[in-house]
């Protein structure tokens, strides 16, 4: 079948890296139309009736009625429904801000209702397929790529300035935070070692609190979470060697080479 527009359902009121990623940005270049299933917190009838299959993402079946609504438009209107899931929510480590929090507790039995019923589960990597697999077989890997009509990706430059502090970048979510302690021993060692040739830059997520007071660690908060807007910002930022630790679990293995 043929497909021209797809209705996509989103609880985001901007445009997310999730969905800019996964959904905008690629069928905008395989020349689909995305329309809003909601907006203004209501159903758009007409995007619903128009278009060829059903779209949404990760936590959105929390809302139960409203996913429920969906499936059987769905289901009278002989249309596809698909799942898009980039991350193994079932499987939380213990430390993980998400699971302590609880935020994400009253969509999982929700999320398995909707893996279970969707005609196709898009996800991004293969091991989190097979984390999957006792849920649905009708899992298919979607991956992740960059959007080069926003990134400008610039060439390594060696740093000409000798006496200069070499910087060392990390952006990431407060999500992260236990990935980061995880390797804050090193980081604290570093600066004490070369305290005259090191420099830490965290972009979005505040330093750990071992290190956070030391001149050389610079903090510089998220802007924005729209995502054509966080990518022109982040490419303003300079540093010489960037890191992006992940504790070793199978959350984080399920986890795509994006970043």
């Amino acid at each position: 079948m043929e497909c021209k527009s797809i209705t996509f359902f989103s609880n985001h009121t901007h445009e997310s890296a999730l969905e800019h990623l996964r959904i905008h940005a690629p069928l905008r270049q395989a020349g689909i139309t995305v329309l809003r299933g909601v907006e203004g917190g209501q159903f758009s009838r007409a995007n619903i009736d128009t278009s060829d299959l059903f779209l949404y993402q990760r936590d959105f079946p929390e809302d139960l009625q409203a996913y429920q609504v969906i499936r059987d438009c769905a289901k009278a209107d002989n249309k596809r429904l698909i799942f898009d899931l980039d991350d193994l929510l079932f499987l939380l480590p213990e430390d993980h801000p998400d699971r302590q929090s609880g935020v994400f507790a009253p969509a999982l039995l929700p999320i398995l209702q909707a893996l279970m019923e969707a005609d196709l589960v898009t996800v991004t990597t293969n091991t989190l397929k097979n984390a999957l697999a006792e849920y649905t077989s009708r899992v298919a890997v979607l991956p992740n790529y960059f959007d080069d009509e926003v990134w400008s990706l610039r060439a390594p430059a060696l740093k000409t300035v000798r006496d200069a502090p070499i910087v060392i970048g990390y952006m990431g979510g407060d999500t992260h935070k236990p990935d980061l302690a995880g390797i804050t021993p090193v980081l604290l060692d570093l600066l004490n070692r070369y305290p005259d040739q090191i420099e830490f830059k965290f972009l979005g997520v505040r330093p750990p609190e071992d290190i956070a007071t030391y001149r050389q660690v610079k903090w510089v908060p998220s802007k924005t979470y729209e995502y054509e807007g966080f990518a022109r910002d982040f490419q303003t930022q300079q540093a010489d060697i960037f890191i992006a630790p992940l504790a070793d679990n199978l959350f984080n293995r399920c986890k795509s080479g994006l970043k």
